[in-house]
């Protein structure tokens, strides 16, 4: 199942803690593992529900050691597996991991976000930061299976 939250906000004014105190009350839909991300721009935090890979390595935030880029997932992509070949041939990227997740930050990279959704397979949300853009993707399956709620206050 899993639980994504975040908060971001350019003008600095942030509080993690708040996060912290809001994945607690979302803690049934991850009891595995606890994770989070923070920067000047956003914080993000994950609660895990560990199915595919059970290593810590999969623990999320997950970061790319390639681009730097960050993600938080809930969901399942039933066709990782391929997309992996794929992105091994025009990549080589080294994958640290053998979940699903891993696999979406490394496709966003490699096709673009666009062409990366009409590959995907499944049922998820995630967020995606791009360091080098300073910019926030989110993202939901085509059907809403995984729930995505956010506020532009």
């Amino acid at each position: 199942m899993c639980g994504i939250l975040g908060w971001c906000n350019f003008k600095g004014e942030k509080s993690l803690k708040s996060l912290r105190n809001a994945s607690e009350i979302i803690k049934f839909r991850g009891p595995d593992a606890y994770g989070e991300f923070d920067s000047h721009e956003l914080s993000l935090v994950h609660r895990r529900l560990s199915i595919l890979d059970l290593s810590e390595k999969a623990n999320q935030p997950f970061k790319c050691n390639q681009t730097g880029n960050i993600i938080v997932h809930n969901g399942e992509i039933y066709n990782f597996k391929e997309i992996k070949k794929e992105i091994e041939e025009i990549n080589k990227f080294n994958f640290q991991t053998t979940s699903d997740t891993e696999v979406i930050l490394k496709g966003y990279k490699t096709f673009g976000l666009e062409k990366l959704l009409n590959k995907l397979d499944g049922m998820f949300a995630f967020a995606i930061w791009d360091v080098s853009e300073k910019k926030l993707i989110l993202a939901r399956d085509k059907f809403g299976e995984k729930p995505l709620f956010y506020c532009n206050d």
